[in-house]
């Protein structure tokens, strides 16, 4: 069975007060509507004015305060996996998973919000009434996002070429899905042709990370999932993870997400 591109679009026209810091195991994209919120992201703090986008990648945790009473919002949260099988183009795809050194996550949308409007209320419609064709419908209007934004501000997306963006994705999709082994940059170098020092200029300049630092976060982000998803003790996650040790766990994971794992699951486990 194919994998949803959008595992979740919503639209929310009444919020308030302040939400805890948390991730997702999926790309973000918000479009504030209406409205002012501030937003904390990946150590950085946004004041954020309608109409807004908002990017957050699967490993940055964030927060959010709505300021005021006026407030609409859409959500969207778009599968890696599916991103990755159905689009294709990794350039467009930049976005929402790179984070090259002074990326802005807020982009004003002002000039395209007639056409943001009509994309965004299409996502929500295929999500809340699936149809014959969805995920292909799906696809076509997150590329059209994509190619839209691209046009309006190129600086968002990697200016690398694609065929560099490609093979430092593949490397991605590699430490993601095989998390709980051991690599080295040396070996990676070498499986990938290159010299373990331009492959580690090159990983940090298309990510914003260098390769152990993004397996380290691979490892978190499965770490999050499976006290969300699991009962098993946090000792076991810890392994289950790729971890080696709990001190070392404990330690990352307080610093990433300002809670231990238990308290972690005790607030947002549901």
């Amino acid at each position: 069975m194919t994998t949803p591109l959008l595992e979740d679009a919503k639209f929310i026209d009444s919020l308030s007060g302040t939400f805890a810091p948390h991730a997702h195991p999926c790309y973000e994209v918000l479009y504030l509507k209406m409205g002012t919120l501030i937003i904390h992201v990946a150590q950085r703090v946004y004041t954020v004015n309608a109409p807004s986008l908002i990017f957050v990648s699967k490993f940055e945790q964030h927060s959010l305060t709505v300021e005021g009473d006026a407030y609409q919002r859409y959500y969207l949260c778009i599968s890696p996996t599916a991103a990755e099988a159905m689009i294709r183009d990794y350039t467009l795809l930049t976005v929402l998973s790179h984070r090259p050194e002074n990326f802005c996550h807020v982009l004003d949308v002002t000039p395209l919000e007639n056409e943001i409007d009509r994309i965004f209320d299409a996502c929500v419609n295929e999500v809340k009434t699936p149809l014959p064709y969805t995920n292909q419908r799906q696809a076509a209007l997150i590329s059209e996002l994509l190619i839209l934004l691209f046009r309006f501000a190129p600086s968002l997306f990697s200016m690398e070429k694609a065929k560099t963006i490609s093979v430092i994705w593949k490397i991605q999709s590699e430490l993601e899905a095989n998390c709980r082994e051991s690599f080295s940059l040396n070996r990676l170098a070498e499986q990938y042709h290159m010299s373990p020092y331009y492959l580690s200029h090159l990983f940090k300049d298309v990510t914003g990370y260098s390769v152990m630092q993004y397996l380290t976060l691979s490892r978190l982000s499965l770490a999050r999932q499976k006290l969300l998803e699991t009962d098993l003790p946090v000792t076991e996650i810890v392994y289950a993870s790729g971890f080696s040790d709990c001190s070392n766990f404990s330690r990352l994971f307080k610093r990433e997400m300002h809670l231990s794992a238990t308290e972690y699951r005790k607030e947002h486990k549901t």
